[in-house]
């Protein structure tokens, strides 16, 4: 990949964003090897381009020694289990990634525990965006999260909308780790269906929050700011 060559000797690019190029895995793999160089690069946005599991474990192969990334976007890529895990063993050591979008894959409960786990010691991640990851992330997911953030003090911005969780996983969220944590600014849970029953649960925790400014639960047509 003639890109990935010229980024491995560049040394001015701050900003490259490839989404929908449809790269592949082996794109992937050529591109974390410029990673594993380049100090210079802020922005990487890969995007729907199908690299699949062994595309994000190439990647976090490259941001495991890679330390200048601060946004990455892995939406839309087919990523499962296995990436997952190897972007959240990144996670546990990174200290410069600031923006994770992981929007639109298949990481199931396993993947987001392995995030959750991660987030528990990350300390720079202020971003992160797990929407649309299917049925499978559900409520146990939100639950894993919600643990994480009790303990997390730079997540600002959370996007979990679309993934099942229910009024469980809503709850427990919304309710109980807002409880605790002191820095989300920022919370989507829309296309969930959270429920009625998470109004007097939600108001209580809001009511302690100090810094929580807008939290979307669309799909009960509620917009909570």
């Amino acid at each position: 990949m003639a890109l990935s060559k010229a980024l491995e000797v560049n040394s001015t690019l701050l900003y490259m964003n490839l989404n929908n190029n449809t790269i592949g895995p082996a794109g992937a793999v050529a591109l974390s090897k410029a990673l594993e160089v380049n100090s210079t690069l802020n922005f990487l946005g890969l995007a729907r381009n199908d690299i699949g599991d062994e595309g994000a474990m190439a990647v976090a192969t490259g941001l495991e020694i890679n330390g200048s990334i601060k946004t990455l976007l892995l939406g839309n890529n087919k990523i499962g289990v296995r990436g997952a895990a190897a972007i959240a063993k990144v996670l546990k050591q990174n200290e410069t990634l600031r923006s994770l979008a992981l929007v639109g894959n298949k990481i199931g409960y396993e993947g987001a525990k392995a995030i959750a786990e991660a987030l528990k010691v990350n300390s720079t991640l202020e971003e992160l965006k797990l929407g649309s990851n299917g049925c499978n992330f559900g409520s146990y997911s939100a639950c894993a999260i919600a643990k994480a953030l009790k303990v997390n003090s730079t997540i600002e911005n959370l996007n979990l909308n679309n993934n099942g969780i229910g009024q469980a996983g809503g709850l427990a969220i919304m309710a109980e780790a807002l409880k605790i944590n002191q820095t989300l600014v920022e919370l989507d849970l829309s296309c969930n269906y959270v429920g009625g029953a998470r109004i007097q649960a939600i108001a209580k925790a809001w009511k302690l929050h100090p810094t929580l400014r807008e939290a979307v639960l669309d799909s009960d047509d509620d917009h909570f700011w």
